[in-house]
């Protein structure tokens, strides 16, 4: 691997670890970093700019599973962006909704959810959420506890884990 290889994967895992956490709190002009005001010529340039540098298919095998999930999610919402800011319908329809506090089109919030397991950070609270996740979804309520209690050795401080495990005891 090169020296801008190396330069430009230490960029997009620097760039991830800066958006990622407070991704929701991001409306779409800045995750494309232009102004509310930008033509249409802008959004698309800028989001073929950010699509060059931070597409996951560019990175696959370069960064850890963890920031790579991260960079998944976070492209698409800046392609979900350019979406919404690039149809003018679409575009206006959000451009009031941000008036009103929403950061996000309600049409797209629906279909893409945010994985909970990337805001994980130990490996092993990881593989022991998708275990509780499936034993869940299998109506395994003793196992689902179990795999969570696991996780939250892993990672105590977790606000997700201690919530699903509360959950979990109520069913």
């Amino acid at each position: 691997m090169s020296e801008g290889e190396r330069d430009l994967r230490e960029e997009v895992r620097a760039y991830v670890r800066e958006i990622f956490p407070d991704l929701d709190l991001y409306t779409y002009y800045q995750l494309l970093e232009i102004e509310p005001a930008a033509p249409p010529e802008a959004i698309k340039a800028s989001f073929y700019e950010k699509a060059a540098w931070l597409h996951p298919d560019r990175h696959h095998g370069q960064l850890d599973d963890r920031t790579h999930g991260q960079l998944v999610v976070l492209y698409a919402r800046i392609a979900e962006g350019y979406r919404i800011l690039s149809n003018p319908q679409r575009r206006v329809s959000y451009d009031r909704a941000m008036t009103h506090g929403k950061l996000r089109s309600t049409v797209i919030e629906k279909e893409i959810e945010r994985d909970p397991e990337l805001d994980l950070e130990n490996p092993q609270a990881r593989k022991f959420y998708k275990m509780a996740f499936d034993a869940l979804k299998s109506g395994n309520k003793k196992s689902a506890e179990m795999y969570l209690g696991f996780a939250l050795q892993s990672e105590p401080s977790s606000p997700m884990l201690q919530k699903m495990l509360e959950e979990a005891k109520k069913k």
